[in-house]
């Protein structure tokens, strides 16, 4: 998790250190997608084990990430041949066909798959079955003490979709005040460029802004 121990110790002081604090902001929400998700669970972990943390955290939320894959993709990773310092990138209409489904993004969209593509570290996709996935929720999410929203797509194509692994998941947050897990019907893994983006970040943002007032409240309580 060294892509965490940066954000906690460095990224995330300095940005708050000249944005949040010269704004007047009151705290941080963190928002990830997919891979991404680790580092934010990771580093929401990280600040609260810090008995002075450089930065105010208020809430984490994520989407794209659960906790048991689907039995083809562990099948497909199983037979790869992962070089760690490598990097992966597949064709435009694989990833398309990956990240969306039909009739779930306007074709404008797809037509900046490669000015928006980016290299894949393969030592993150292998630190997700071989490290993440058997100890995240007693190594990481045991220990975060700020609100979770956590939201998985109907057509996730990586992971297992069902009431029974969202609950495994929300419930892996013990010490948050408040965990909340859902479902975004007909949704596919990239929701934030798909036609339910618009909902799904009006969901973000008023998260993000319930965080905020309640550290807020309780910090006026005190």
């Amino acid at each position: 998790m060294e892509t965490s121990v940066r954000l906690h110790k460095y990224i995330l002081p300095a940005l708050w250190a000249e944005y949040g604090v010269l704004n007047e902001c009151n705290s941080i929400v963190l928002f990830s997608h997919s891979l991404g998700s680790m580092f934010t669970i990771a580093t929401a972990a990280m600040h609260a084990k810090d008995e002075s943390p450089s930065y105010v955290l208020s809430g984490i939320i994520y989407s794209g990430l659960g906790d048991l894959w689907q039995p083809h993709i562990m099948e497909s990773f199983l037979k790869m041949s992962l070089d760690p310092m490598g990097h992966a990138l597949n064709s435009p209409k694989e990833k398309d066909a990956t990240m969306f489904r039909s009739n779930t993004v306007h074709p404008s969209i797809l037509k900046l798959t490669e000015q928006l593509d980016a290299p894949i570290p393969l030592a993150e996709i292998q630190s997700l079955p071989e490290s993440w996935i058997p100890s995240w929720k007693a190594k990481w999410a045991a220990h975060v003490r700020v609100p979770v929203m956590y939201a998985v797509a109907e057509q996730e194509p990586f992971f297992i979709v069902s009431k029974e692994r969202l609950e495994a998941c929300t419930k892996s947050f013990s010490a948050s005040p408040r965990a909340g897990g859902s479902f975004v019907l007909g949704a596919p893994h990239c929701m934030e460029l798909s036609l339910w983006a618009q909902g799904w970040y009006a969901r973000v943002f008023g998260f993000a802004i319930e965080c905020s007032l309640q550290r807020e409240w309780q910090t006026a309580s005190k």
